[in-house]
């Protein structure tokens, strides 16, 4: 028995027979004369030698196919309702004769988020658990005017306006669908939509087990 546990142990630790006796010889003669103590501290090192310190990582190429695979995200969505006045005026009668004015509340819906297939692997980089990414600047995907919400609560026509401008009603709705869009860059949705994406993404990272994430914003396109 003791000859198949020296055998054992010669095999796994890549060294004669003769050497794990003699080490063997040595620890029984220590531990004989240190005592009790020692043999507790020989067994919790004995322990130690087992355990193992794992770290798992993630490559960069792996991260990014996970993130274009959402494409476009979206991460903020505001909703807003203006009033919006057009008008059509003759350049030759008064406005009492060949006037077209209209007013008209337009709702509008703004959707903005991060283009994440426009990420490539040097946007990532790894470090044991800690990553760092560079993601490209929010976007606005969708500026739209809801139809169903907007309607012409007025419109005056001239005396001589028999036939309206069927155009008046698009230009309104095309200016406040602007004026969405420049109120969107200029207010806090392009910041929300930062705001969110990173928590979205942070949640996404750490599942694969990152602790340090670090997010780097690209620069601003014109």
């Amino acid at each position: 028995m003791k000859q198949t546990i020296l055998s054992f142990m010669a095999k796994h630790l890549k060294v004669p027979v003769a050497v794990v006796a003699g080490g063997m010889l040595a620890f029984l003669v220590m531990s004989s004369s240190l005592g009790p103590g020692f043999l507790q501290m020989a067994h919790r090192a004995f322990e130690n030698i087992g355990k193992r310190i794992t770290v798992v990582t993630t490559p960069a190429p792996v991260i990014v196919e996970r993130l274009q695979a959402l494409n476009r995200m979206e991460t903020a969505r505001q909703v807003s309702r203006q009033i919006v006045e057009a008008k059509s005026n003759s350049t030759i009668f008064p406005d009492f004769l060949a006037k077209d004015d209209l007013q008209m509340i337009v709702q509008t819906e703004v959707v903005a988020g991060v283009d994440l297939s426009r990420m490539s692997t040097s946007d990532v980089r790894v470090a044991s658990n800690s990553v760092t990414i560079t993601l490209p600047q929010p976007e606005l995907f969708t500026v739209r005017v809801d139809d169903d919400n907007s309607h012409v609560y007025n419109r005056e026509q001239g005396w001589l306006m028999f036939h309206p401008d069927k155009d008046l009603e698009r230009q309104a709705r095309l200016q406040a669908q602007s004026n969405a869009r420049q109120a969107a860059v200029t207010g806090e949705v392009m910041t929300t939509a930062k705001a969110n994406a990173e928590t979205n993404l942070r949640n996404l990272l750490q599942s694969l087990g990152f602790d340090k994430i670090e997010f780097v914003w690209g620069s601003v396109t014109p």
